[in-house]
């Protein structure tokens, strides 16, 4: 038509050709999505299996629990808290080991209790 001839297929693997432009990126990206979505799997099992079947260590034990930190969980435990606007009862938070770089699983919450009443300031700060 205008003078101009193409004389081979764009869509090869050989040069001009843009095929192993769209293939290899494709096969990539692929192979990487299944990978990500196995460690991703693999990583959520541990946590699920952190949480169930974490043992207790001495550094879990409450060594010492203030009067307050006690009324307060009693007060929720008992059912006192309902009219607070924010409820918190028997949270646990564990951050799970790592065998690779030989971290034991961390329980840094151990069910703690309580209750936030309407037009109350908190913060909670941690150690």
């Amino acid at each position: 038509s205008m003078g101009v001839v193409v004389s081979e297929s764009l869509f090869t693997f050989e040069k001009p050709g843009v095929l192993l432009y769209i293939v290899v990126p494709l096969v990539a990206g692929v192979v990487f999505l299944f990978l990500t979505l196995i460690t991703e799997s693999l990583s959520v099992d541990k946590k699920i299996l952190t949480l169930c079947c974490h043992k207790q260590t001495k550094s879990d034990t409450i060594i010492r629990e203030d009067r307050d930190v006690a009324e307060e969980r009693n007060r929720v435990r008992q059912g006192r808290s309902a009219a607070d606007a924010v409820v918190v009862r028997d949270l646990t938070k564990i951050y799970p080991g790592n065998a690779l770089r030989r971290r034991k699983a961390k329980l840094a919450v151990n069910q703690i209790c309580l209750g936030i009443t309407n037009g109350e300031c908190f913060g909670l700060l941690g150690m």
